[in-house]
């Protein structure tokens, strides 16, 4: 048999974990954040690309020359 202190020891449990939902992400929180990720990783390929590929023209006209 449940005792008074079982009962409020129970829901005091219960309210420290439905506190914890509101610290976890929503769905739409983690499609935002997927988004913004995918934004930034095309963002610096291109940052990367276009350097990297000048270098490589400008090492190749320097080779094959006039």
């Amino acid at each position: 048999m449940a005792t008074a202190t079982d009962t409020e020891r129970t829901g005091e449990r219960l309210a420290h974990l439905e506190g914890a939902y509101a610290h976890l992400a929503t769905k739409s929180d983690l499609e935002r954040s997927i988004s913004s990720l995918i934004k930034w990783m095309v963002g610096i390929a291109v940052a990367l690309f276009v350097p990297i590929y000048g270098v490589l023209i400008t090492i190749l006209i320097l080779l094959l020359g006039d």
